[in-house]
């Protein structure tokens, strides 16, 4: 791995993630897993502070907040909120609220197919969540997909 990558990992800025399915000793062998940014803050500036900076310092504040920041800050809570559901089920696990305690929570992606909770326990149960930010409600089509992106996981 580069040197500033693996600094970056060390200073808790950038992850490396694979498929929560995916063992560890089988992911040096596998091209899934993805970097990504893991500190919010960083993710916050380099998607909304750092491309339009130049324009911030010439005073331009207001419409980057209104016509970048606020248009897209949406899309940013969302992987945020993804985040605490994934925290949710842990506790819930832990305090038995769910049917299973899990041993590893995570997400799952292949071919262009994701679930964005997956978790599951020792005796290889599983239960599989999609996290939704938006202001309506989540109706039976998305469940109705959720059922089968778990089916084709085991596929995959």
């Amino acid at each position: 791995m580069p040197f500033y990558i693996n600094n970056l990992i060390d200073l808790g800025i950038v992850k490396k993630e694979y498929p929560i399915t995916i063992k560890i000793k089988e992911q040096g062998k596998t091209r899934s897993g993805i970097y990504k940014i893991d500190n919010s803050y960083f993710k916050f500036y380099y998607a909304y502070v750092y491309p339009y900076m130049s324009e911030l310092l010439e005073g331009s504040t207001d419409i980057i907040l209104e016509d970048v920041i606020l248009e897209r800050l949406s899309m940013f809570v969302a992987g945020e909120f993804e985040k605490i559901a994934i925290d949710k089920v842990r506790a819930y696990g832990k305090d038995r609220l769910i049917p299973i305690r899990p041993v590893k929570i995570g997400r799952w992606w292949n071919k262009g197919e994701k679930i964005d909770i997956v978790a599951f326990d020792s005796k290889d149960n599983y239960v599989f969540g999609e996290c939704k930010w938006r202001n309506e409600k989540t109706g039976m089509k998305v469940l109705d997909q959720l059922r089968v992106k778990s089916l084709n996981r085991y596929e995959g």
